[in-house]
């Protein structure tokens, strides 16, 4: 016989502290990015990740 769980509640104010922490992120333009990288040059290029390449 399966035992049914409890039912948790949500810590409202966390969740909300959680969200608003992810607008602190900075924005940077595509342009800035491909004028950092020499438009992602291989010459700059670290490796590859889960993500796709990372580039210096």
């Amino acid at each position: 016989k399966l035992k049914q769980k409890e039912a948790t509640s949500i810590d409202t104010e966390s969740v909300k502290e959680n969200e608003e922490a992810n607008y602190d992120l900075p924005q940077i333009s595509l342009r800035t990015i491909e004028d950092t990288t020499d438009k992602f040059s291989k010459s700059n290029k670290l490796g590859e990740g889960g993500y796709g390449p990372l580039h210096k």
